[in-house]
């Protein structure tokens, strides 16, 4: 569950993707809203919503995670801000074109919806923190259990899909020289 929420907070570098036909383009692909409408996570059981919106140099995401299908009731929540940079492009393995991505949060919080995770959270002393309440977000920002601050990426724009670089691998991301090396096969639909 907490790798989950790591994975959103340190979003931006982890998804993969297929690969396409299309160019790739740069960061004026990227402009827009985004949309994972509650894609099943089958390692966390949770349905997830996230939305990813980049304007000018500035991202923002939300997200909400539910153990229904429906994504009625979220058990957490979750927000972060910052900004990117837009890299060298660069073709993968694969065959697939993609650009680089530098991410940086300048804000990150998390929401917890339910007192089981609530309970969960104060246990693990997440964040060490002992306190955490139903309902209240919580800075999390430079807390080591949500990773790193800036994340290193790949992404493709494919039409109206968004894929993002696959580092469901410890420590990619993390440096330059450890970016994505595939793109992850979930993807944003633009809104």
């Amino acid at each position: 569950m907490t790798g989950r929420i790591v994975f959103l907070i340190v979003l931006l570098g982890f998804f993969v993707g297929c690969g396409g036909g299309s160019d790739n383009g740069g960061g004026s692909d990227l402009v827009g809203t985004w949309k994972q409408d509650c894609l099943y996570i089958v390692e966390d059981e949770t349905y997830d919503d996230v939305t990813l919106t980049f304007s000018g140099n500035s991202f923002t995401l939300t997200g909400s995670f539910s153990e229904d299908a429906n994504c009625s009731v979220p058990v957490f929540s979750a927000s972060q801000k910052g900004t990117f940079q837009v890299g060298a492009e660069k073709i993968l393995t694969s065959g697939d074109t993609v650009n680089e991505l530098d991410v940086t949060s300048t804000e990150a919080h998390v929401t917890l919806h339910d007192e089981l995770y609530v309970e969960l959270f104060n246990l693990g002393s997440t964040c060490n923190k002992t306190d955490w309440q139903k309902d209240v977000a919580v800075d999390v920002l430079g807390c080591d259990d949500f990773g790193p601050n800036k994340i290193y990426d790949i992404f493709k724009v494919d039409g109206n899909k968004l894929y993002l670089g696959d580092s469901s691998e410890e420590g990619v991301g993390e440096s330059p020289d450890n970016r994505p090396t595939e793109l992850d096969s979930d993807f944003f639909t633009k809104s």
